[in-house]
């Protein structure tokens, strides 16, 4: 994947792993918007506020990303995210 010519939403970027994923995107050249709860302290980068336990927060920030960046074409969701599950449990599918 070239990363120079990318325009790239990272959820769950404005902390830890997914705010230096978004940072590496950034100067290797691609623009990068970063979304998550708390932006106001990414100050270096493009921000949407999105909750993604929130229906309304999602489409809100789907939509204020495609209306100021139309070319985007790379999503890297729910970075740095680490929830315990055990896929061998059926009702974790549920």
């Amino acid at each position: 994947m070239n990363l120079t010519t990318r325009t790239i939403l990272v959820i769950g970027g404005t902390s830890g792993i997914g705010l230096g994923l978004a940072r590496r995107f950034a100067a290797a050249g691609s623009t990068v918007i970063v979304g998550g709860r708390r932006t106001d302290h990414v100050t270096d980068l493009p921000t949407v506020r999105i909750d993604v336990t929130d229906d309304d927060s999602v489409a809100a920030a789907r939509d204020e990303v495609l209306a100021r960046f139309p070319e985007l074409d790379t999503v890297v969701t729910m970075s740095g995210v680490m929830p315990l599950e055990d896929l061998r449990d059926p009702s974790h599918f549920a």
